[in-house]
């Protein structure tokens, strides 16, 4: 056994915690103890570029968004109602708000403290968030820094804030 697989779970999920969530769940294939940890890792980094970033698969595009939704997906179902304290958003390739609101959902009232949500589509200057997604219980207790860059919001209610 190697020295980095001896050591503590939680110090593993700490580790993981400094790459990409793609990154991390790459992890996955070491061994049988590697094969969910990324699942605890408290900092999500999901970035669509990363998935997105090769002008080569421009007719493979659609599939390849569908699968870093699906990725999304996955990773917040494994990890449950585990907390989370770190979620940044990045959307350069494609966005879609009734997603992204539920991913930010999520992770707020798993009691996130840090979002960071950035849209950067070429072409486009606004893109539109629900303020619904911002409803819960847990925004003010929990969460401590709030970037958001190129939102909008899709409605006329600010009561969230």
């Amino acid at each position: 056994m190697d020295h980095v697989s001896s050591l503590p779970d939680d110090v593993l999920c700490h580790i993981l915690s400094f790459l990409t969530t793609k990154e991390a769940t790459l992890t996955s294939i070491l061994s049988k103890r590697w094969r969910n940890l990324f699942a605890f890792v408290p900092n999500l980094d999901i970035d669509d570029s990363i998935f997105l970033h090769n002008e080569d698969f421009k007719e493979d595009r659609y599939d390849i968004y569908q699968s870093f939704i699906d990725f999304v997906h996955r990773v917040l179902a494994m990890q449950g109602d585990s907390p989370i304290k770190k979620l940044s958003l990045k959307f350069r390739t494609g966005f879609d708000s009734h997603r992204a609101d539920g991913w930010i959902s999520n992770t707020l009232v798993r009691g996130v403290s840090e979002l960071d949500v950035l849209i950067s589509l070429h072409g486009t200057d606004y893109h539109f968030l629900s303020p619904k997604c911002f409803k819960t219980k847990n925004l003010c207790f929990a969460l401590e820094e709030l970037v958001l860059f190129a939102v909008t919001w899709g409605g006329k209610s600010n009561d969230f804030l």
